[in-house]
Order: structure tokens, then C-alpha cells, then sequence
């Protein structure tokens, strides 16, 4: 994601998902994640749509990724009051949406350092959300093997990109997210300051 193209999708949604619009669709709830909150990590996610809507079927996958981060909060919170950096592997990851959403929590919610693992044994779908949800937004340090070269993580080559975490402005210098195939398994990393 580059910075201007964030800047602009988070005024898109900002127009969009009013106070209003946002209480129609959690119904009320206290949600870590929300369209309003989190709009270039939900886009990345598939669940919102270029002018920033939620169809029905993206909101059920909303409401679900919102369920299990709250089902996991107490749990994660009593962790974090320990005061040391957490490490999480989400095991059978599918398409990181857990991984990622998690990984943004850490950063906006939590406040918390925390490293994330995710593996799944189909490497391409752990390799699909990982740029565009932890990269730098210029896409710096988002290689798919040593030269950059995206192929080689197709030919089931070792896939490693260092870049920031949360797709913020200026979030290389703050975090790290790498992903790596080899075979046909993928594991992706993300590191939260």
C-alpha cells in the first residue's frame, strides 16, 4: 500500500463509516476492530470494498475476526501484565486474517510488543495478506526472496521480506513482518514494537 493511496482510503472510510453506519453494523458491541479504527487493514483483509462499504457477507467475516479477538482479550491482557514481549503462533493460519488482525491490535490496542506467527500449509494464501497489511507502505523491504524477485516464492524458493508492521506510515523503523515458504508450507512473522 503506499502512503497517499492509505491517506485516501482512510478519508474514503472516515466519509463513509459514520457513527451511525458503524452501530449498524456491530450492533452496539465493543469492537477492537472497526471500519472507522482499522480501514486499510480491512481492505487489505477483503472485507471492505474500494468506496470503503461492507457487503453482508464481508460483515459475518467481520463480525467473526471481532469474536475471536474479544474471546482472546482477557487471556492476551492478563499476558501483557506480565510486562514482557508476547509470542503468538497461529497454527493453520489459512489467510492470516487472525495473524494480521492481531498484529494490528498489538499496535493500536494493545500497545504491547509482541512477535506473531502464522503457518499454514499452503505458503501462497499465508504470502497473500502479509505486504499489504504489514509492509511498508512504499512496499520497501517487501522481497519475496534475496533481488526481490516475486517468482521465486512461486517456484517454492525461501521467501523473506523485513518490513514494518501495521502498514503505517514509517513503520519499518518500528516493526518487522516476514514471510517464508518452503514446499508447499508458509509461515509468516510479524514483530510489534
Amino acid at each position: 500500500m503506499s502512503e497517499r493511496w492509505a491517506q485516501e482510503f482512510e478519508l474514503r472510510a472516515q466519509a463513509h463509516w459514520t457513527e451511525e453506519a458503524v452501530h449498524c453494523v456491530t450492533e452496539g458491541k465493543d469492537l477492537p476492530i472497526l471500519p472507522s479504527n482499522a480501514p486499510t487493514l480491512l481492505r487489505a483483509l477483503g472485507l471492505l470494498h474500494r468506496d470503503a462499504s461492507m457487503p453482508p457477507p464481508q460483515v459475518r467475516k467481520f463480525l467473526q475476526l471481532n469474536r475471536m479477538i474479544r474471546m482472546l482479550r482477557p487471556l492476551l491482557l492478563e499476558l501483557i501484565a506480565r510486562g514482557e514481549p508476547l509470542r503468538l503462533v497461529d497454527a493453520g493460519c489459512g489467510l492470516s486474517y487472525l495473524t494480521l488482525s492481531l498484529a494490528w491490535c498489538w499496535r493500536h490496542v494493545f500497545q504491547h510488543p509482541a512477535t506473531l506467527v502464522g503457518i499454514a500449509r499452503d505458503a501462497a494464501r499465508v504470502a497473500s495478506g502479509v505486504p499489504a497489511v504489514l509492509g511498508s507502505p512504499s512496499g520497501a523491504g517487501d522481497d519475496t526472496r534475496p533481488g526481490g524477485d516475486r517468482a521465486g516464492a512461486r517456484r517454492g524458493g525461501a521467501a523473506v521480506g523485513g518490513s514494518g508492521a501495521g502498514g503505517m506510515p514509517g513503520a519499518a523503523s518500528r516493526g518487522r513482518a516476514r514471510r517464508r515458504q518452503r514446499g508447499r508450507r508458509g509461515v509468516m512473522a510479524a514483530e510489534v514494537p
